[in-house]
């Protein structure tokens, strides 16, 4: 069996999975951080506190566990909105996200507030790769250049693999101004149900062990989601 921990800065929460490889993950996941400045009340110490919490756990993490895997995901909406946003279009998050180790990302609707061209100028000077799984453009049957479907990782320590997939809901769209006509959205828990049957095909490419699903979305869409893509997805961390 494999032990899935994941860390949302509380207790961690832990997870039995039906896979046959005995090792423990560590997930590190957070969402929708786009403001910078120390507050004068609690959670005080702005972005650099945030930073050294992370940093600081993770370091703990290889104490603890040195044979464990861990990683650090993010479930979007960092470069707005915010008054600072207003005002570098986003930029001001770029050197901050590249200082936290992140493993995958997923594109917010936020993310998107900017336009497409300058989230895709934005993913560039990042140093971690984004995903956005079931808003395809309809000419490529891709997502927005920058953005792919799945990202594969594979334990360092125990070998083991997880297929990251991140999916929106459908309201995410509506939320964007001047959202480009020819992306398209596809049921989430139908791609989720596509990725993970292709990800985890024991003759294809990949071959996993286990699918995590990030996802934009609200609660009782995720719960819903999570009912959809059941046996499918092994874990949904919602944003």
């Amino acid at each position: 069996m494999t032990s899935l921990v994941l860390h949302k800065f509380s207790q961690p929460v832990f997870f039995l999975l039906s896979c046959t490889m005995p090792t423990t993950l560590n997930l590190v996941h957070f969402n929708d951080v786009y403001h910078i400045s120390p507050k004068k009340k609690e959670p005080v110490g702005g972005a650099a506190r945030f930073a050294t919490a992370i940093n600081n756990h993770l370091d703990s993490l290889n104490k603890k566990g040195p044979d464990e895997d861990h990683w650090v995901l993010f479930s979007g909406d960092v470069f707005s909105p915010s008054m600072e946003s207003s005002i570098t279009r986003g930029n001001h998050m770029v050197p901050i996200m590249n200082q936290l180790h992140i493993a995958a990302s997923l594109a917010g609707n936020h993310d998107f507030d900017f336009g497409v061209p300058n989230l895709q100028k934005l993913i560039g000077e990042t140093s971690f790769p984004w995903l956005l799984s079931n808003i395809l453009d309809e000419a490529t049957g891709e997502p927005p250049e920058g953005l792919g479907q799945f990202l594969v990782l594979k334990g360092r320590k125990s070998g083991i693999k997880v297929g990251i997939i991140g999916l929106v809901e459908k309201e995410w769209i509506v939320t964007i101004p001047n959202f480009p006509p020819n992306l398209k959205y596809h049921s989430a828990s139908d791609k989720a149900r596509d990725l993970s049957r292709t990800l985890r095909d024991p003759s294809g490419p990949h071959a996993v062990d286990i699918v995590v699903a990030l996802t934009h979305m609200r609660l009782q869409n995720d719960l819903i989601f999570a009912q959809e893509t059941a046996g499918e997805v092994d874990l949904v961390l919602g944003g």
